[in-house]
Protein backbone atom coordinates (compact mmCIF):
# COMPACT_ATOMS: atom_id res chain seq x y z
CA UNK A 1 0.00 0.00 0.00
CA UNK A 2 1.02 3.60 -0.44
CA UNK A 3 2.49 5.30 2.63
CA UNK A 4 1.73 8.99 3.07
CA UNK A 5 2.93 10.95 6.09
CA UNK A 6 3.05 14.59 7.03
CA UNK A 7 0.24 15.52 4.62
CA UNK A 8 -3.08 16.84 5.84
CA UNK A 9 -5.72 17.20 3.18
CA UNK A 10 -9.22 18.49 3.79
CA UNK A 11 -11.75 17.50 1.14
CA UNK A 12 -14.94 19.45 0.73
CA UNK A 13 -18.09 17.82 -0.59
CA UNK A 14 -20.47 20.15 -2.32
CA UNK A 15 -24.15 19.35 -2.07
CA UNK A 16 -26.26 21.08 -4.69
CA UNK A 17 -29.80 22.18 -3.94
CA UNK A 18 -32.66 21.79 -4.75
CA UNK A 19 -32.02 18.35 -6.23
CA UNK A 20 -29.25 15.83 -6.66
CA UNK A 21 -28.88 14.31 -10.12
CA UNK A 22 -26.30 12.23 -11.94
CA UNK A 23 -25.26 14.99 -14.31
CA UNK A 24 -24.02 18.50 -14.94
CA UNK A 25 -27.19 19.99 -16.32
CA UNK A 26 -27.04 23.20 -18.33
CA UNK A 27 -23.33 23.48 -17.78
CA UNK A 28 -21.03 25.61 -19.92
CA UNK A 29 -18.17 24.23 -22.00
CA UNK A 30 -14.74 25.18 -20.66
CA UNK A 31 -13.03 26.76 -23.68
CA UNK A 32 -9.58 27.52 -22.27
CA UNK A 33 -7.53 24.43 -21.27
CA UNK A 34 -5.49 26.54 -18.82
CA UNK A 35 -8.55 27.46 -16.72
CA UNK A 36 -8.46 24.35 -14.50
CA UNK A 37 -4.98 22.85 -15.03
CA UNK A 38 -5.14 20.98 -11.71
CA UNK A 39 -8.26 19.02 -12.68
CA UNK A 40 -8.09 15.36 -13.72
CA UNK A 41 -10.77 12.95 -14.83
CA UNK A 42 -10.89 9.49 -13.32
CA UNK A 43 -12.11 7.35 -16.18
CA UNK A 44 -12.17 4.09 -14.24
CA UNK A 45 -13.31 2.58 -11.86
CA UNK A 46 -15.88 5.40 -12.06
CA UNK A 47 -16.15 8.68 -13.94
CA UNK A 48 -15.09 11.08 -11.21
CA UNK A 49 -13.12 14.25 -10.73
CA UNK A 50 -9.82 14.77 -8.95
CA UNK A 51 -7.08 17.34 -8.47
CA UNK A 52 -3.30 17.16 -8.70
CA UNK A 53 -1.41 17.29 -5.40
CA UNK A 54 2.09 16.24 -6.51
CA UNK A 55 3.92 15.82 -9.82
CA UNK A 56 6.54 13.22 -8.86
CA UNK A 57 5.33 10.92 -7.53
CA UNK A 58 2.06 11.73 -9.27
CA UNK A 59 -0.53 12.01 -6.50
CA UNK A 60 -4.21 12.85 -7.00
CA UNK A 61 -6.88 13.82 -4.48
CA UNK A 62 -10.34 12.42 -5.18
CA UNK A 63 -13.39 11.15 -3.31
CA UNK A 64 -13.38 7.82 -1.52
CA UNK A 65 -16.65 6.79 -3.14
CA UNK A 66 -14.93 6.97 -6.54
CA UNK A 67 -12.66 4.01 -5.76
CA UNK A 68 -13.72 2.23 -2.58
CA UNK A 69 -16.04 -0.36 -4.16
CA UNK A 70 -13.54 -1.50 -6.82
CA UNK A 71 -10.78 -4.12 -6.50
CA UNK A 72 -7.58 -2.44 -5.35
CA UNK A 73 -4.97 -1.91 -8.12
CA UNK A 74 -2.36 -3.88 -6.16
CA UNK A 75 -4.63 -6.93 -6.38
CA UNK A 76 -4.58 -6.78 -10.17
CA UNK A 77 -1.90 -7.69 -12.67
CA UNK A 78 -0.42 -4.83 -14.69
CA UNK A 79 -1.93 -6.30 -17.84
CA UNK A 80 -5.44 -6.36 -16.39
CA UNK A 81 -5.42 -3.02 -14.54
CA UNK A 82 -8.25 -0.93 -16.09
CA UNK A 83 -7.88 2.13 -13.86
CA UNK A 84 -6.70 5.43 -15.32
CA UNK A 85 -6.95 9.21 -15.20
CA UNK A 86 -7.02 11.70 -18.06
CA UNK A 87 -5.57 15.20 -17.82
CA UNK A 88 -3.96 18.08 -19.70
CA UNK A 89 -6.85 18.95 -22.01
CA UNK A 90 -10.52 19.94 -21.86
CA UNK A 91 -11.34 17.52 -24.70
CA UNK A 92 -11.52 13.95 -23.40
CA UNK A 93 -10.18 12.57 -26.68
CA UNK A 94 -7.05 14.72 -26.42
CA UNK A 95 -6.18 14.00 -22.78
CA UNK A 96 -2.99 12.36 -21.61
CA UNK A 97 -3.77 8.99 -20.01
CA UNK A 98 -1.95 7.76 -16.90
CA UNK A 99 -2.54 4.42 -15.15
CA UNK A 100 -3.65 4.33 -11.50
CA UNK A 101 -1.32 2.02 -9.60
CA UNK A 102 -2.37 2.56 -5.99
CA UNK A 103 -4.88 4.31 -3.77
CA UNK A 104 -5.63 4.78 -0.11
CA UNK A 105 -9.05 5.64 1.32
CA UNK A 106 -9.52 7.70 4.49
CA UNK A 107 -9.58 5.16 7.38
CA UNK A 108 -12.74 6.68 8.85
CA UNK A 109 -14.74 6.65 5.62
CA UNK A 110 -16.32 3.28 6.39
CA UNK A 111 -16.60 1.52 9.75
CA UNK A 112 -16.50 -2.22 10.49
CA UNK A 113 -20.26 -2.45 9.99
CA UNK A 114 -20.07 -0.94 6.53
CA UNK A 115 -21.53 2.41 7.59
CA UNK A 116 -20.19 5.29 5.51
CA UNK A 117 -19.25 8.69 6.97
CA UNK A 118 -19.31 11.22 4.13
CA UNK A 119 -17.28 13.67 6.22
CA UNK A 120 -14.29 11.47 5.34
CA UNK A 121 -15.08 10.98 1.66
CA UNK A 122 -11.40 11.32 0.70
CA UNK A 123 -8.97 9.14 -1.23
CA UNK A 124 -5.39 9.62 -2.39
CA UNK A 125 -4.50 8.07 -5.75
CA UNK A 126 -1.03 7.32 -7.11
CA UNK A 127 -0.31 7.27 -10.84
CA UNK A 128 2.18 5.19 -12.75
CA UNK A 129 4.12 8.02 -14.38
CA UNK A 130 5.26 11.42 -13.05
CA UNK A 131 3.41 14.48 -14.31
CA UNK A 132 5.14 17.18 -16.28
CA UNK A 133 4.05 20.69 -15.21
CA UNK A 134 2.78 23.00 -17.93
CA UNK A 135 0.11 25.61 -18.57
CA UNK A 136 -2.47 22.81 -18.60
CA UNK A 137 -0.99 20.60 -15.85
CA UNK A 138 -0.56 22.19 -12.41
CA UNK A 139 -0.89 21.42 -8.73
CA UNK A 140 -4.02 22.57 -6.94
CA UNK A 141 -3.59 25.36 -4.38
CA UNK A 142 -4.33 24.30 -0.81
CA UNK A 143 -5.67 26.80 1.69
CA UNK A 144 -3.73 27.50 4.86
CA UNK A 145 -5.62 26.87 8.08
CA UNK A 146 -4.11 30.09 9.49
CA UNK A 147 -5.24 32.32 6.66
CA UNK A 148 -8.63 30.98 5.75
CA UNK A 149 -11.17 33.21 4.06
CA UNK A 150 -14.57 31.60 3.85
CA UNK A 151 -15.39 31.29 0.15
CA UNK A 152 -18.65 32.71 -1.13
CA UNK A 153 -18.49 31.31 -4.63
CA UNK A 154 -17.10 28.17 -6.19
CA UNK A 155 -16.82 26.49 -9.58
CA UNK A 156 -18.01 22.99 -10.25
CA UNK A 157 -16.50 21.17 -13.19
CA UNK A 158 -16.54 17.69 -14.65
CA UNK A 159 -17.29 15.28 -17.47
CA UNK A 160 -20.41 13.79 -15.93
CA UNK A 161 -23.60 12.98 -17.78
CA UNK A 162 -25.13 16.05 -19.42
CA UNK A 163 -28.56 14.96 -18.18
CA UNK A 164 -30.20 11.82 -16.83
CA UNK A 165 -30.25 9.23 -19.64
CA UNK A 166 -27.94 11.44 -21.71
CA UNK A 167 -24.28 10.78 -22.62
CA UNK A 168 -21.28 11.99 -20.68
CA UNK A 169 -19.85 15.33 -21.72
CA UNK A 170 -17.02 15.14 -24.31
CA UNK A 171 -15.72 18.55 -23.19
CA UNK A 172 -15.10 19.73 -19.62
CA UNK A 173 -18.21 21.41 -18.19
CA UNK A 174 -18.48 24.10 -15.54
CA UNK A 175 -21.16 25.82 -13.47
CA UNK A 176 -20.86 28.55 -10.84
CA UNK A 177 -22.27 27.87 -7.38
CA UNK A 178 -22.81 30.03 -4.32
CA UNK A 179 -21.50 28.66 -1.02
CA UNK A 180 -24.40 28.74 1.42
CA UNK A 181 -22.81 26.94 4.38
CA UNK A 182 -19.18 26.53 5.35
CA UNK A 183 -17.72 25.96 8.81
CA UNK A 184 -13.95 26.29 8.60
CA UNK A 185 -11.92 24.05 10.91
CA UNK A 186 -14.61 21.42 11.29
CA UNK A 187 -15.12 18.11 9.53
CA UNK A 188 -18.40 19.20 8.06
CA UNK A 189 -19.80 19.34 4.59
CA UNK A 190 -19.90 22.37 2.39
CA UNK A 191 -23.28 23.26 1.01
CA UNK A 192 -23.64 25.21 -2.20
CA UNK A 193 -26.32 25.99 -4.72
CA UNK A 194 -26.59 27.30 -8.23
CA UNK A 195 -28.45 30.52 -8.93
CA UNK A 196 -30.43 28.67 -11.62
CA UNK A 197 -32.67 25.72 -10.76
CA UNK A 198 -31.78 23.88 -13.97
CA UNK A 199 -28.04 23.88 -13.21
CA UNK A 200 -27.26 20.77 -11.16
CA UNK A 201 -24.46 18.30 -10.75
CA UNK A 202 -23.44 15.10 -9.05
CA UNK A 203 -21.99 12.07 -10.84
CA UNK A 204 -18.57 12.57 -12.40
CA UNK A 205 -18.03 16.09 -11.15
CA UNK A 206 -15.87 18.01 -8.69
CA UNK A 207 -16.38 21.24 -6.83
CA UNK A 208 -13.47 23.61 -6.17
Amino acid sequence: MMHLSGILVVALLVVLIPAVVFAIQDGTDVTDPTTFPYYVMLGNPHVCGGVILLFNPAIILTAAHCVVDAPHPLSLTTRHNPYFVGYGDIDRKSQTINTITDWIVHPDYEDSNGQVDMHHDIAIVKLQKPLKPSDTVARVALWSAKDFDIPRQAELMGYGYTRIDKPEAPTLQRIAVNVTRFTAGYSDMVEAMSSHDSEMACHGDSAL
